[in-house]
């Protein structure tokens, strides 16, 4: 039912271009006569059989599209038509399947109307209809992320289903048992994407407004573009000191531990800056703490400092939310970590500190912190929310004040800088993207942010090289500072000034690119390996010197 989400399933014809209200209002008109004529009006029911047959025809739509979907939830709506079956008046007069089949009858012509006007209605504009219907905004931000919601269930199930296919090697079907497990899988799968969805609109400034992924408008006229440009030149060279005062970095962690929920810890007491404008690589292997680190950088993870503080109040304790926190009772508005571990000496812990441009992550600083610091997801199916692409880039710049038009037209000029042209797609659907595409809507919906530090998780990964150079390229043409949690150590040469090596949640090394990255025995220790483009560089300089 949710395989053409987001598009029109009907061909081009007369319909599409109606007006969404009015093809909404008809909708909804059709619907309450056929469900307020008694069954026992027949000849009523066949008129109005024969005028939903002539729209399908006229529409152009497949009956086999629309008796699918009947089918799909045809037996809720049989077991539903025995129950009113069994107390209606007329079971006395008809019979007791006559009237549960007329009470399916009458189902089927107010389902098909409904999935009828779904076809020839583009989902954006069923939004866009009911919004200027006057329906309240609460009820359409659940209905827009519900939708989205559909969209995940329906990719997660075509992908287990595929997996499932390419291990089938015989006929027999699966038992009662291993579907439970398929659909509790699928559920819980698709749960955990929502989580991360619910972390994406946290990143961007979301405080529970009712209009969070909804449409914006439909076509603006053009404006001017705001004033508030983006971090979007080559970048300059980096001053430690400017006017002979010396610049705070831009990011300050000291002593960050973090525990996972089951205990283990996922960061041991990593320190590290970043200055302005400087580009840092962030490499280790899997499950080293990479994206751990981000979205602290990101100020999400601390989200549980404030579930935390609320419930302990001002004394210490060792609390297990989203990690593993101990807050200090002289100042519990600064989280201790508990790094016995890492100290080797029990009862014994040190203030953790995180400064983005001389500002402390705290519960009440968390909106300015994730305005300051733009994360990039590694999925960025768990970062797209919006209706479309336009509205889900223009989300951040909406947060962060402007007009909705001004919003719009900036978001608009973001998708030009990552290469997305907003006449081809703003008014798509997120989910209807390539991969890449993806990568680079998402790219636009940070920048429109405006951070001074751009947080990216694995930017290029499953990217093909044509996406992959152009994603670097435009990484390469930001000001802003930049910290890459990355397996691509060619792009690290590339781009980074520094790497931070991190293994087991600690900090291993510390340097500039080229020195860590030269270190082959460092690498293998750690799970990495030399880049190539380094060892081609190697061996042109040998070629030279003979």
């Amino acid at each position: 039912m949710w395989r053409d989400l987001g598009a029109a399933s009907a061909p081009p014809g007369p319909l599409i271009d109606l007006e969404p209200r009015l093809k909404i209002l008809v909708t909804l008109g059709y619907v309450l006569t056929v469900a307020a004529l008694p069954p026992s009006f027949s000849t009523s029911l066949a008129v109005a059989a024969v005028v939903l047959a002539f729209v399908i025809g006229l529409a152009g739509i497949e009956p086999s599209w629309l008796f699918r979907r009947w089918l799909a939830i045809l037996p809720v709506v049989g077991l539903f038509a025995l129950m009113v079956a069994r107390t209606h008046p007329l079971r006395a007069e008809w019979g007791y399947l006559p009237v549960a089949l007329a009470f399916v009858g009458k189902n089927a012509l107010a389902v098909l109307a409904v999935l009828t006007c779904a076809a020839v209605t583009p989902w954006v504009q069923w939004l866009r209809g009911l919004t200027r219907l006057g329906v309240p905004l609460i009820l359409l931000s659940a209905l827009a992320m519900m939708g989205r919601f559909a969209a995940i269930l329906r990719d997660e199930a075509t992908r287990m289903i595929q997996a499932r296919r390419a291990r089938t090697f015989c006929r027999a079907g699966l038992d009662w048992a291993m579907r439970a497990g398929l659909i509790a899988a699928l559920l819980a799968r698709a749960l955990e994407r929502g989580d991360r969805l619910h972390a994406a609109l946290l990143a961007r400034g979301y405080r529970g407004e009712p209009d969070a992924g909804l449409p914006l408008t439909d076509d603006p006229p053009p404006l001017g573009l705001p004033d508030c440009p983006l971090p979007f030149s080559h970048p300059p060279a980096r001053p430690v000191l400017m006017n002979s005062v010396e610049v705070p970095p831009l990011v300050e962690v000291r002593a960050l531990t973090y525990r996972y929920p089951d205990g283990r810890l996922a960061l041991r007491d990593i320190s590290f800056c970043i200055q302005p404008g400087e580009t840092i690589a962030l490499i280790g292997p899997n499950g080293a703490g990479k994206s751990t680190l981000l979205w602290h950088l990101n100020g999400l993870l601390p989200e549980s400092i404030r579930s935390a503080r609320d419930s302990i109040g001002d004394h210490s304790h060792s609390l297990e939310l989203l990690g593993r926190l101990v807050w200090n009772e002289n100042d519990p508005s600064n989280p201790v970590t508990d790094d016995a571990e890492t100290n080797g000496n029990s009862g014994s812990s040190r203030n953790a500190t995180i400064h983005v441009g001389g500002l402390p992550i705290t519960p009440t600083n968390a909106r300015e912190i994730r305005r300051r610091v733009g994360l990039l997801f590694q999925d960025p199916d768990d970062q797209l929310f919006g209706a479309t692409v336009l509205d889900d880039v223009a989300y951040g710049p909406r947060q962060l004040g402007m007009k909705r038009r001004e919003a719009l037209e900036y978001a608009r000029h973001c998708l030009a800088l990552v290469g997305l042209n907003p006449s081809e797609y703003e008014d798509r659907p997120p989910h209807h993207l390539s991969f890449g595409e993806k990568k680079r809507a998402s790219l636009a919906g940070v920048l429109a942010c405006r951070p001074d530090l751009l947080a990216l998780d694995e930017p290029t990964a499953n990217l093909d090289p044509r996406a992959r150079r152009r994603l670097i390229e435009i990484v390469r043409s930001l000001s802003c500072g930049k910290l890459i949690a990355t397996h691509d150590l060619d792009m690290a040469v590339e781009l980074c000034d520094r790497v931070l090596l991190l293994d087991g949640g600690r900090l291993i090394a510390e340097g500039p690119t080229l020195e860590i990255l030269a270190r082959h025995d460092l690498l293998e220790a750690h799970g990495l390996e030399t880049p190539p483009l380094l060892e081609l560089r190697a061996l042109r300089q040998r070629l030279k010197s003979e």
